[in-house]
């Protein structure tokens, strides 16, 4: 399998059925001769992924081969993420360019079993319905970068050099910096929590500090 990501163009072409679904019965095109086609246009598919439901969209192009149908696809998408910078969840879109063959169990005229060849992958056409959605999901996991940022508009994390943290309102303290009773009006993401947990334990002085005894 292989996948490069690109930009999905969105070209009709002449004869282009809108598709609202992943799913196609290509029971007449797989009784055709080898070079016959169809031409869809998959509008706001919704399919489902690991972690959430989202919608796929793009020019579909259906060929029947030797013995499968092979099936070119340009198509749009947008998966949820989390900033590896803020933490801040995200809509990060991809564009999948996929080329997959797609092999039916069983002969369309004599109604027997089939089997792959060696050499050759894909995915299963079940009872003459071709499902796009297996092959997405596979090249949804490959196109999704290790690293994200929301972009490059990106807050950026809290400020933690030297321990300087910022904290919700109900954790808020008082600035030792000058004595004032009145809480921090700024506020950190209650996801540093931790950090400001280890900072008490450790002290100002470090894990290799010691502690002043009271004249």
């Amino acid at each position: 399998m292989t996948q490069r990501p690109k930009r999905a163009r969105g070209k009709r072409k002449p004869g282009d059925e809108a598709q609202p679904s992943l799913q196609f019965n290509v029971s007449t095109l797989l009784q055709e001769p080898i070079g016959n086609r169809r031409y869809y246009q998959v509008l706001d598919a919704p399919i489902e992924l690991e972690r959430e439901t989202t919608s796929v969209s793009g020019p579909v192009d259906m060929m029947r081969t030797d013995g499968s149908i092979l099936v070119t696809a340009e198509l749009a998408l947008a998966v949820q993420e989390s900033c590896s910078v803020c933490l801040d969840p995200f809509k990060l879109p991809l564009e999948l360019e996929l080329r997959e063959e797609f092999w039916p169990e069983v002969d369309p005229l004599s109604h027997l079993p089939l089997d792959v060849p060696d050499e050759r992958e894909g995915f299963p056409v079940v009872e003459a319905q071709l499902d796009l959605s297996e092959a997405i999901r596979q090249y949804v996991v490959m196109a999704r970068p290790i690293s994200t940022r929301c972009g490059a508009d990106c807050p950026g994390p809290p400020v933690v050099a030297g321990m300087t943290f910022q904290f919700s309102a109900d954790e808020a303290e008082p600035d030792s910096g000058t004595g004032s009773d009145t809480p921090a009006t700024s506020t950190i993401d209650t996801r540093w929590a931790a950090l400001r947990r280890l900072r008490d334990e450790i002290g100002p002085d470090g894990p290799g500090g010691s502690e002043q005894e009271e004249d």
